[in-house]
């Protein structure tokens, strides 16, 4: 479930010394989609300045599959 999927992701991040966490293979993949991998790596980029707005987030390809009173909701 993306529950599980969200809490794995967290949970490895958490436990990161400081080294950039890998996304590009292993578990951050099993049951993870490329467009959800995609926006987490522009959530955490380190520079605040390059890092994804919220408005931009929320039109990443990922919430293309929420529905309108869904998307209607989150704003």
């Amino acid at each position: 479930s993306s529950c599980r999927s969200s809490q794995m992701i967290a949970s490895r991040l958490l436990k990161d010394k400081g080294e950039k966490p890998d996304f590009t293979h292993g578990a951050f993949t099993n049951d993870v989609s490329p467009s959800a991998i995609d926006l987490i790596k522009q959530l955490l980029h380190k520079d605040p300045a390059q890092r994804i707005t919220v408005e931009n987030a929320l039109k990443h390809p990922f919430f293309h599959n929420v529905n309108a009173n869904q998307k209607k909701s989150l704003y």
